[in-house]
């Protein structure tokens, strides 16, 4: 249950092997809470440090957004980076760039691979 200022976030992705992967959580923000969605999902421990979001529009006037974390993984912080059609789409592909990053460096061994 849902109250006051919280939100509802529900994650679907889809994994190469395991196929589409779906998880709801709830929390003050969208976005940290879809993050809280994904980690729940891949068995993650990121903790968000940081996020800039910068959009605008396109020369064909199609909406850009750019977005940039910092990722906390115990003492270690990572940086992902991605762009998309809104701040949701693109704050969550920058954060599964960062988790990807980590899982490469062997520092979050999740069932990212």
């Amino acid at each position: 249950m849902v109250r006051g200022n919280d939100v509802a976030v529900r994650i679907e992705l889809l994994h190469e092997i395991r196929g589409k992967l779906t998880d709801l959580a709830s929390g003050e923000g969208g976005v940290e809470t879809a993050f809280r969605a994904i980690n729940q999902i891949l068995g993650t421990n990121g903790r968000l440090e940081r996020l800039n979001v910068s959009g605008g529009r396109r020369n064909n006037g199609e909406w850009h957004v750019s977005a940039c974390v910092s990722v906390r993984f115990g003492t270690v912080e990572m940086t992902g980076w991605y762009s998309g059609p809104d701040a949701l789409t693109a704050s969550c592909g920058a954060y599964l760039d960062a988790l990807g990053r980590a899982a490469e460096m062997n520092i979050e061994k999740a069932a990212i691979a």
